[in-house]
């Protein structure tokens, strides 16, 4: 990735940007499926810029090339462990292989590391993810600890 972009904090100024991008995530990752509710999302995605943790790859010009999002709270095992927890990761496809998302990983373990509000850092891979994903959070300590499946009931 060139130095060209910068990573930052989102804030409500970048709500457009991050709605573009996570509807990008969205329409092209296995939740799919479930259908997408612009607004639903937009009141959840202020609340998680507010309480969690959101970065925002950026060129120069402030244009936005990717992002990650981050919950924060307690564990259901101990109310007293808390967690930042993925919900969502993405790099437009033209900085894809780049090292661009390596750098946003890297960026919100340092800003969590910062924060000192967490025991933990949860990274997500989905069923689609390249199989080097997985391997790679493997190489910097992550564990596996979890497969989700989905099923409709209706």
């Amino acid at each position: 990735m060139s130095d060209t972009y910068t990573i930052v904090e989102a804030t409500q100024d970048d709500i457009e940007d991050l709605c573009y991008m996570v509807k990008e995530f969205h329409s092209n990752s296995p939740y799919s499926v479930i259908p997408w509710d612009e607004d639903a999302f937009r009141s959840y995605l202020e609340g998680v810029v507010a309480t969690g943790l959101v970065l925002v790859l950026k060129d120069v010009d402030g244009y936005a090339y990717g992002t990650i999002g981050f919950e924060w709270g307690s564990v259901p095992f101990n109310e007293h462990f808390y967690v930042y927890m993925e919900k969502w990761f993405y790099v437009k496809p033209s900085l894809r292989n780049t090292g661009a998302g390596i750098q946003l990983i890297q960026k919100a373990e340092e800003e969590i590391k910062e924060r000192a509000d967490a025991d933990m850092v949860v990274l997500a891979t989905l069923s689609t993810s390249p199989e080097h994903v997985a391997k790679w959070y493997g190489t910097k300590g992550y564990d596996w600890v979890e497969s989700s499946y989905v099923k409709g009931v209706g």
